[in-house]
């Protein structure tokens, strides 16, 4: 059995409003470069916590029990350069097995083939079991992965947050000689750059990043605004 791990990608209004005030603040955020730039920094300087384990235990009990199981993680971001983190797809990776989802020791030895329609130009990317989408349709990249990896009869396991992109794949991938499940998955951190902070702290976090070119991590702002824990 295979199952795909989908990375949360959740903003909270929170951080969506606070973007927001932020663009409006300093206009050069209108550049869609200088704007990854500004979040390429969050994403390597902010810490992450893992909250819901299920899925972790998941993983490594279907290998202790040697139950042959696959598992991948599947994201909609390209590989490669962003901003400050000179390889996404290596960053990513990283990131992911100090939190003990390693991917790669599960992942399929067959490469996939991204040479037929819409993959012409622009490419999905397998990276050490991390199915990188490089901003292509999630149902194309995943249709095309499993076609070429999936022999008939096999089920995957797909977790995800979104209900209708569920709903999606499951009309797309309903008449595929092997079995597809959605899992609607709601245990997230709902911050993507695992705050949990007020939003006075992250306005804070944003301006000084942007004055000085610096991310401050949120006890360091808790103690300059005398905020406690």
């Amino acid at each position: 059995m295979d199952y795909c791990l989908k990375e949360s990608e959740v903003n909270s209004p929170i951080v969506k409003e606070a973007w927001k005030d932020l663009i409006d603040s300093y206009k050069e955020l209108e550049n869609p470069k200088k704007l990854e730039y500004r979040k390429s920094q969050i994403l390597e300087g902010s810490r992450r916590q893992v909250y819901e384990t299920t899925l972790r235990k998941m993983i490594y009990k279907n290998k202790s029990e040697k139950k042959g199981g696959r598992f991948m993680a599947l994201t909609s971001e390209r590989p490669g350069q962003y901003g400050v983190i000179n390889a996404y797809d290596e960053w990513l990776f990283n990131m992911l097995k100090r939190h003990g989802y390693d991917f790669s020791i599960f992942s399929s030895k067959v490469a996939p083939k991204f040479d037929e329609k819409p993959f012409k130009n622009e490419k999905p990317l397998l990276y050490q079991g991390i199915l990188f989408a490089n901003h292509l349709p999630l149902l194309d990249v995943l249709e095309s992965f499993l076609d070429h990896t999936m022999k008939p009869g096999e089920s995957v396991l797909f977790f995800h947050k979104s209900r209708s992109l569920l709903m999606l794949l499951d009309a797309g991938l309903k008449d595929k000689p092997y079995k597809f499940q959605g899992i609607h998955y709601k245990k997230y951190d709902p911050n993507p750059f695992s705050l949990g902070c007020e939003r006075e702290i992250f306005d804070y976090q944003l301006n000084f990043l942007m004055l000085h070119d610096e991310w401050l991590d949120e006890a360091r702002v808790r103690s300059i605004l005398n905020f406690g824990f």
